[in-house]
Order: structure tokens, then C-alpha cells, then sequence
């Protein structure tokens, strides 16, 4: 008496099953997006929408925002924007407060420009790395004109960081 089934029955059994592994590997694989191809991700964007995207993303950047905390602080005591990050450096010394920032989080370095009697902007490098090129990240800044020059520098502190976040609702703002 013979048990289990004869060899001539059972020689298929494993080619069945492998196929059938592979086919539902084959299933799954394309049904949860293996197979998607992802378009290519936008390079540099010159359009107005992408530099403006660029510009809020480098902003959430805590050595840019320390760096134009710093320059509302220098313009309220001293009644005008400083001519470079390094005399803001010189001239603001608080305690508990950091040297002004010379570059960002990620160590690019950050151009200042004063485009006005309030007004400057921040550049940063673009994508390519390298300042001072077209796909340089620009950043409009300005001093508010109702800057309290007299508040100790806690307080103006928090007014400033009251100041960037209402600007940056107006900014995201239809």
C-alpha cells in the first residue's frame, strides 16, 4: 500500500506554486505603485509662484529670522538699516542673545542688500549652490514704520516675532 499521491502527479506541484507566488508578488507589486513612474522633479522654476514658494520655505529658516530680528533691532536703536550683517554683529550685543547669524541652518551663506530707507532683502544660494546667479533665492524684507525704538529687547523680541508671523499670514493670503 502506497502513501501520498505517485511522483508523475506531484512533479508539477512546485513550478505551479512558484508561479503563482510570483504572479501575486507581480499583483501586489503593481497595484501599491511599484511600477508608477514619478515625473522628474522641477528644476530652478523661474515662475513668480516658485521663487515666491522657494522665499517662505528658506524664511522658516531660525538663522534668517534671528538675522532680520536682529536688523529690526538695530534699525529701532540706531535709525537706519545697517550697511552688512557684520556691523548689525558689532553694534547688537544683548545678552541672551546670539551674534547675528551669518549664514543659515545649512551653513549657505546669506547676501544682504538694503533696497531702501526700510527696505532690503536677503539672497541665498539656489539650487546650483553658488551665490550671486539666477536661481538665487531672493526675500523682500522691510522695518516696519512703527518700530518702538524704546522697548527693552525681550519685549521687542516678541513684537518682532508678533510683526514676521502677521506678515507671513498677509503673505499666504489670496
Amino acid at each position: 500500500m502506497a502513501y501520498g499521491s505517485p511522483w508523475d502527479a506531484r512533479k508539477w506541484s512546485f513550478p505551479a506554486s512558484l508561479l503563482v507566488i510570483v504572479g501575486i508578488s507581480a499583483a501586489l507589486y503593481y497595484t501599491m505603485g511599484g511600477c508608477e513612474t514619478r515625473p522628474p522633479a522641477p528644476q530652478g522654476g523661474d515662475d513668480p509662484a516658485t521663487r515666491a514658494l522657494k522665499a517662505l520655505q528658506a524664511l522658516s529658516d531660525q538663522n534668517l529670522l534671528e538675522l532680520s530680528l536682529q536688523i529690526g533691532y538695530f534699525h529701532a536703536s540706531q535709525g537706519r538699516l545697517p550697511r552688512s550683517p557684520e556691523e548689525v554683529r558689532d553694534k547688537v550685543r544683548v545678552p541672551g542673545w546670539p551674534p547675528a547669524p551669518m549664514a543659515t541652518s545649512s551653513a549657505r551663506a546669506i547676501a544682504y542688500r538694503t533696497t531702501g530707507d526700510r527696505t532690503y532683502e536677503f539672497a541665498l544660494p539656489g539650487s546650483d549652490g553658488k551665490p550671486g546667479t539666477k536661481d538665487d533665492i531672493v526675500i523682500p524684507q522691510d522695518v516696519p514704520a512703527e518700530a518702538p525704538p524704546s522697548m527693552d529687547p525681550d519685549a521687542f523680541r516678541n513684537w518682532w516675532v508678533m510683526k514676521q508671523l502677521a506678515r507671513l499670514h498677509e503673505t499666504t493670503q489670496p
